[in-house]
């Protein structure tokens, strides 16, 4: 995956975020229609010591209009036994509760779209 950013900001215990874009580097084995787009993210009681150490720790995360697109018709090659929606987004969150800690998370006006 490649992401891109806009701009970004820190102010006190805030970092600001703009036009950040998550999506699949061109491969045949991604498919190029898969995408997250989020235009401002703020990041509200950060700790800088924590981000020296590798995480993100914070009272408050605010993700104004993300927009997740995620393409069902292509994409990687299907596992003979492939992992419930449930068992990969526990793996996703175990992965990341080492490394991210936030006390809440407020998503404004975000959309997902399933393309099938």
């Amino acid at each position: 995956y490649e992401v891109s950013l806009g701009a970004l900001k820190f102010k006190n215990d805030e970092l600001l975020l703009n036009d950040y874009l998550l999506r699949p580097k061109n491969s045949s084995a991604v498919n190029d229609n898969n995408k997250v787009s989020v235009p401002k993210v703020n990041v509200l009681g950060l700790s800088l010591e924590e981000m020296l150490m590798k995480r993100v720790q914070a009272t408050r995360l605010v993700v104004v209009q993300p927009e997740v697109v995620i393409d069902l018709k292509k994409g990687r090659k299907r596992k003979s036994n492939p992992e419930s929606a449930d068992e990969a987004l526990r793996r996703l969150m175990s992965g990341m509760e080492d490394r991210v800690a936030v006390g809440n998370i407020i998503v404004e006006n975000g959309s997902l779209r399933l393309q099938s």
